[in-house]
């Protein structure tokens, strides 16, 4: 009897050692093959720095005229009224779901993002006269920051409401090429608008500032 339980013992001792040991093993592989997760609210998302000819860039941005989400992939696509806040997509830098990059555009490029978890843009509902006459002007405005003249044209396009696009024939590189394409589509020489602003409302040139004649073209 002595001889049979002096053998048995030990070895179910070691049984279930080496049981204990592999349960261990399994469970620390299993726990290994796990990918770790982060908390959405732990996500660092960092800004993107905006400049003219990034490629890979499409903007969302309420559209002033029917209040709706509009999309455009260039700045110039975007009206002046609606760039104070765009939604910036970048294939470069994709982000988070739930995180939207946001810009001011208002002073055009370059310019930095600012990551926002929850953002959405609002959609508004917009008066049939206001639709109206948004959709009767098309005005570009061709400028300087120095000009005078220039500050009483936007002063008083954003008086009256009406959307408009700017440029800036000093800073932005994309100015002139674009007010040699409008001169084209009105018939006017290139060379021959000098000084600044220069405006086109409705297809028409106008070099100058004059506030009546700029209310007669746009029917005002």
């Amino acid at each position: 009897m002595s001889p049979c339980r002096s053998r048995t013992f030990p070895g179910l001792i070691s049984a279930l050692i080496g049981v204990g040991l592999l349960t261990l093993l399994l469970g620390a592989c299993g726990q290994d093959s796990q990918p770790s997760k982060v908390a959405s609210h732990d996500l660092v998302v960092e800004p993107i720095e905006l400049k003219p000819g990034d490629a890979e860039v499409s903007y969302r941005f309420i559209d002033p005229q029917v209040g709706s989400v509009a999309t455009a992939v260039t700045l110039d696509g975007i009206p002046e009224a609606a760039r104070a806040q765009v939604v910036v997509y970048h294939g470069l830098h994709p982000t988070p779901p739930g995180w939207e990059h946001v810009a001011n555009l208002t002073r055009g490029l370059p310019t930095t993002t600012v990551p926002r978890r929850g953002f959405q843009l609002q959609p508004r509902r917009v008066a049939p006269a206001e639709a109206k006459a948004s959709r009767r002007a098309s005005v570009t405005l061709f400028s300087t920051t120095w000009c005078g003249y220039c500050t009483k044209a936007r002063n008083f396009l954003k008086r009256e409401k009406i959307l408009f696009s700017e440029y800036d024939l000093e800073k932005d590189p994309t100015a002139r090429s674009k007010m040699a394409q409008l001169a084209k589509e009105a018939g006017v020489p290139p060379e021959s608008l000098k000084g600044v602003p220069i405006l086109f409302i409705n297809g028409q040139a106008m070099a100058g500032y004059n506030e009546a004649r700029v209310r007669k073209l746009l029917g005002r």
